[in-house]
């Protein structure tokens, strides 16, 4: 599995888990990926 897969998982695995996100859009760019992957980070952390 490659970074790029492993963003895949983890985000479809959070969307999965969060009813206010699961229908939440991305783009196919990894760094696109990050920000949702460090943005669900930051709402962990704050809510």
């Amino acid at each position: 599995m490659n970074q790029n897969e492993r963003l895949d998982y983890l985000i479809d695995s959070l969307k999965k888990e969060s009813i206010r996100y699961k229908n939440l859009s991305m783009g196919n760019s990894t760094e696109e990926k990050r920000k949702v992957l460090r943005y669900f980070d930051e709402c962990t952390h704050a809510c």
